[in-house]
């Protein structure tokens, strides 16, 4: 759900001056009225009540079935990790166990850059954290990360499977219809009624945003 965009309430991100070029009125207002009217409750709580409402179904059930995605999730996540973690240590001859340390130690707080040259700026400061956290050189890693590929890709940087993690609404065979077939597992009820009843939320709530 946290990937869903229901993490955080509307706020300053990529596109943020344009915006307000659009509607005439200056960054500061913008922002202002954004957090005048973030919100306040659970954004996971709602989007469980709205389901559990839509589909006919009590909201205890819909609760445990995200929970039960969140983990799945999480274990995938860890898994392909440690796998990634494992293919990278082997590239550069070192020990396994001095990577994942050191993606540990490097793990961000934060959010990503919303600017393009920022985020380019923190992928090379990372490189080059990692590359000493490992005692390697850039060049060394460069070339290692280029073999394995990235997280989640087929090895020597090929194109990985469909992303099937818990996600946001999307077009067909994205991440929206791919949280609507694994809530519709989880829930026993049709995938379809699923993703209806998590467009209707998000039809919803961007026209409770669009009149606030």
């Amino acid at each position: 759900t946290r990937a869903a965009h229901f993490g955080r309430g509307p706020g300053p991100g990529p596109g943020f001056g344009s915006l307000a070029d659009d509607l005439g009125v200056s960054e500061a207002r913008l922002r202002e009225a954004l957090e005048a009217i973030r919100p306040t409750g659970d954004p996971h709580e709602e989007l469980a009540a709205a389901l559990a409402k839509s589909l006919g179904l009590d909201q205890a059930k819909v609760d445990e079935a995200f929970e039960q995605l969140r983990s799945e999730h999480e274990q995938r996540h860890e898994q392909e990790r440690n796998r990634h973690a494992a293919e990278l240590a082997e590239a550069l001859g070192i020990e396994e166990s001095r990577v994942r340390e050191a993606f540990e130690s490097l793990k961000p707080d934060g959010p990503p850059a919303p600017d393009e040259r920022r985020r380019m700026r923190g992928r090379r400061a990372m490189l080059g954290a990692l590359a000493q956290e490992l005692g390697v050189s850039r060049a060394n890693l460069r070339a290692a990360l280029r073999e394995v590929g990235p997280p989640g890709g087929r090895r020597h940087g090929g194109p990985g499977g469909p992303h099937r993690g818990p996600g946001g609404p999307g077009g067909p065979g994205g991440r929206g219809a791919a949280l609507a077939d694994d809530l519709a597992d989880a829930l026993g009820v049709e995938a379809d009624a699923v993703e209806q009843a998590l467009e209707d939320f998000h039809d919803a709530k961007r026209e409770e945003f669009a009149q606030k």
